[in-house]
């Protein structure tokens, strides 16, 4: 509670002087580019089944927003946040339908199955 309390009053601090919307924008950031990921990644680890696939398919799609960063500017607004946000749910959403769709894919031709030595 003590280094909330202390994140807390060192944000409020900051943004006297800079304004609200680095700050917000700083920590929406920080939540795409390393939270998100660190969910997906728990996601995948602990699920089982087609969910694990989808979460892991996610979990490379939201490791695009490292690259995605780089077509913003340094000084990026709020704005440039809500695009970049709004491109990786899309990339997530179809990494993890594209994770789905290979599974199901591997699965028709029964690819996750051990071959048969039958054929002797």
């Amino acid at each position: 509670m003590m280094i909330a309390m202390t994140a807390f009053a060192v944000v409020v601090a900051v943004s006297s002087f800079l304004g609200i919307e680095p700050i917000l924008t700083l920590i929406v950031g920080f939540a795409l580019l390393f939270l998100l990921p660190v969910a997906l990644a728990t996601l995948a680890f602990y699920s089982r089944g087609p969910r694990r696939t989808f979460f892991a398919g996610a979990f490379i799609g939201s490791l695009s927003a490292h690259y995605m960063l780089r077509m913003f500017s340094m000084s990026s607004s709020a704005l440039q946040v809500a695009i970049l946000g709004t491109l990786l749910v899309i990339a997530v959403a179809s990494c993890g339908a594209t994770a789905l769709l290979a599974r199901r894919f591997a699965e028709r031709r029964r690819w996750h199955l051990p071959p048969s030595n039958d054929a002797g």
